[in-house]
């Protein structure tokens, strides 16, 4: 729920979710994104990919990930858990910062 507030917050202007197709019920998964997506009147797309991690890497847009690989291989990156955080006024800590 926090991820279709902040996009519908910022207004963003497409917003894509994808979803490994090898993981069980994925499919399920991202039939349900795709009805948030329309009822918080969001842009975008939500699809299973045999790909994710490629078509990630690929993008020449922001890319939301926890994912380090993909984080080191794109240009863009939006960590989205830090700044659902941030709007619920709670942070979050690197493994750095944990004493």
């Amino acid at each position: 729920m926090q991820y279709f507030l902040f996009f519908s917050d910022h207004n963003s202007s497409w917003v894509a979710f994808l979803f490994d197709a090898q993981i069980s019920r994925s499919g399920e998964l991202s039939a349900v994104c795709g009805k948030k997506l329309k009822s918080f009147g969001i842009n975008g797309i939500s699809r299973t990919s045999k790909r994710v991690d490629f078509e990630l890497k690929q993008c020449r847009d922001i890319v939301a990930t926890p994912d380090s690989i993909i984080i080191d291989k794109v240009d863009r990156v939006l960590n989205l858990v830090c700044c659902i955080f941030k709007k619920m006024g709670k942070t979050a800590k690197t493994l750095d910062e944990v004493p």
